[in-house]
């Protein structure tokens, strides 16, 4: 199992798991679109895979969300297109999303390898309407140390609960 997959698989407090493709200074949509064409997208993203593309934008020049996201997905086509050569992708294959954040006019771009988030795993037995995602909850059972043969009661719900 590679290290990517056994730490989503593992991880009970991670939300998602991110590998960092690059940043750079992006004070202009010219500059994000170099900035992405340099990074090797084509070490990720197969030829027929899938690469969508979200992110966000604070205190910075280019404030346009949507406009950032063409921007990525426009140039991560370009880029694939060059190394794959071909003209159409069919992102049929497995899903690679590509996150970005652009803050304070520095973009970075990530591979989430995790696409849903880990506190939508369902690998629980019983699933039920939770109060707070089991990451949130797994977290505060790991800050107050709770040991396999303790009880955690939750104050805030009432409900009893054996820690596993």
């Amino acid at each position: 199992m590679s290290v990517v997959a056994k730490a989503n698989f593992c991880l009970s407090t991670a939300e998602r798991i991110m590998i960092q493709l690059g940043s750079f200074p992006a004070y202009t949509f010219e500059e994000l679109f170099q900035g992405v064409r340099a990074l090797p997208l084509e070490q990720w993203t197969g030829k027929d895979d899938a690469f969508p593309v979200k992110g966000h934008v604070l205190s910075s020049k280019l404030h346009s969300v949507p406009d950032c996201q063409s921007i990525v997905k426009k140039t991560a086509v370009e880029r694939l297109k060059s190394v794959y050569h071909t003209s159409w992708f069919t992102e049929t294959g497995a899903a690679h999303p590509i996150r970005f954040s652009i803050r304070k006019n520095e973009a970075v771009l990530y591979l989430d390898t995790t696409s849903m988030g880990l506190y939508k795993r369902g690998y629980r037995k019983n699933a039920n309407a939770a109060p707070i995602k089991e990451t949130l909850a797994a977290g505060i059972v790991d800050l107050v140390r709770v040991w396999s043969d303790s009880i955690v009661c939750d104050p805030f719900c009432g409900q009893r609960h054996d820690s596993d």
